[in-house]
């Protein structure tokens, strides 16, 4: 299984149910849309969005579930992303000529 990244720490809730995480390593954001956990491996959610000051930014997460409780201060997490992987199968020959040109002809 795939470590964990420390996202960072949980600030509150917003109004509309958001969490909001002041983020522990502003240097390594994650992309948006990642699964976010906490330290048991629970989901939580989904990153929505980087706010606040380039030095000091706050991720918002949101949570699968309205009755989900995450108390102040709560670690939270998420899974590096894997890099896409290249497209394995037949490549084709020749392409790419002037006029759709099939390779030389004799």
């Amino acid at each position: 299984m795939q470590r964990l990244e420390l996202l960072g720490r949980v600030l509150h809730r917003t109004h509309n149910g958001y969490v909001v995480v002041d983020v522990a390593a502003p240097e390594r954001l994650p992309p948006l849309g990642v699964p976010v956990y906490t330290e048991d491996r629970k989901r939580v959610g989904v990153l929505l969005d980087i706010i606040g000051p380039v030095k000091k930014p706050y991720a918002v997460v949101k949570p699968d579930s309205p009755e989900l409780n995450v108390e102040k201060g709560t670690p939270l997490y998420y899974r590096k992303p894997r890099p896409p992987q290249r497209k394995r199968g037949r490549r084709t020959r020749g392409g790419g000529g002037a006029r759709g040109a099939r390779g030389r002809r004799k």
